[in-house]
Formats: C-alpha cells, sequence, structure tokens
C-alpha cells in the first residue's frame, strides 16, 4: 500500500471507530436513562445480598458496573446488526472529508484515477465484515446465555432451571420436561409422546 492508500484507509477507519462509539453512548445512554430505577434496584438487591447496607457511592458503581456487564455482550450483537450502516455512513464523511480538503482534486489532477480512493475504503470494509463474520459464528453463541438478560438480571451470570411446558417438535411428537437447567443443558423428567 501506498502512502496514499493508508491515509484514505486510516481516515476511513476512524470515522467507522467514531460513528461505532457514538452509537454505542447513545444506545447505553438511552437504555440506562429508561431503566435507571431498574439498575438502581438490583445495585440496592446486591449491597442486601452482600448483607451490607448500600450507601449512595457505592449504589452509583455497582450500578455503573451493571450497566457495563448488562450491554458489553449487547454491543457486540449491536455491531452486527449496525455495521453496514456505519460503513455507509463512514464512507460518505470520508470521501466529504477528501472534498473539503481538495485531496480528490490533487488525486484528478496527478492523474489517478478516483477508483483508487475506493480501494482502500473496499479493503477496510471487507476486513470489518469478516471480523462481523467471525462474530456472528464465534463469540455471539458463546455469548447466547448473556444476550437474554434485562436490566433486571443485569449482574446474574446463570440462567437457572426453568419449566417447559407442553412442546410439539418438527416429527410430531409431543414433549414435556419437569424442569431444564440451562446452565448444564440438562433436562429432568422427560415424557415424549408419540402419535
Amino acid at each position: 500500500m501506498k502512502t496514499l492508500d493508508r491515509y484514505i484507509a486510516r481516515l476511513y477507519l476512524t470515522n467507522v471507530i467514531a460513528l461505532l462509539v457514538i452509537l454505542a453512548c447513545f444506545v447505553v445512554t438511552i437504555d440506562f436513562a429508561l431503566n435507571v430505577d431498574r439498575f438502581v434496584g438490583r445495585a440496592q438487591e446486591i449491597a442486601h445480598e452482600q448483607g451490607e447496607e448500600p450507601s449512595t457511592v457505592r449504589t452509583a458503581v455497582v450500578t455503573v458496573l451493571l450497566v457495563a456487564d448488562l450491554w458489553w455482550p449487547r454491543l457486540l450483537q449491536l455491531f452486527n446488526f449496525v455495521l453496514g450502516l456505519i460503513l455507509t455512513g463512514a464512507m460518505g464523511f470520508t470521501i466529504s472529508q477528501l472534498v473539503r480538503h481538495r485531496e480528490l482534486i490533487a488525486m484528478l489532477a496527478s492523474g489517478q484515477s478516483l477508483y483508487r480512493a475506493a480501494v482502500p475504503i473496499l479493503i477496510v470494509a471487507t476486513l470489518l465484515t469478516g471480523v462481523q463474520a467471525l462474530n456472528q459464528e464465534f463469540v455471539l453463541p458463546r455469548l447466547a446465555p448473556l444476550l437474554t438478560r434485562d436490566q433486571g438480571d443485569a449482574g446474574i451470570h446463570e440462567l437457572g432451571t426453568a419449566h417447559v411446558p407442553l412442546t410439539r417438535d418438527s416429527l410430531g411428537r409431543v414433549w414435556y420436561a419437569r424442569s431444564f437447567n440451562a446452565d448444564e443443558g440438562t433436562l429432568e423428567g422427560v415424557s415424549v409422546w408419540e402419535r
């Protein structure tokens, strides 16, 4: 890669990261503002579980940690949802910065094609799409239990046991389980009825 290619790629990647950070901050702030009572209630509940009186500072610190605990896996999922939009927006910002500083005109004046300006953008976009695919296939499946939590479950990493109602499978069988332990992946008291 030549200096111009590295410059355009760096500018584009900077715009992608800036847009991702801005969007992530926006989403987390909105969620926190709408659910602050649930986060604070959970922080006070944790303090009572540990047998301590919740002070204001402790409650505030634990609340911030609960928001971070709830949102870090969700931000990885959000990355997959909005990457296409972010790549398009960052491309627009990158090209507009190059136009504003008259760098595209300088490229044309030197006899270079404007397609050359698109190559580093396409390379970075392809690499980020590869990161998105790896995230989707390898990271998010491992974080699936953490993605099902809501604000009241922040700080809890165990899924626990749940009752499984009558369920019909693809072969027409009806089955029932007394309990499903999601942490261990086991069913207890399973009954299957063939039709």
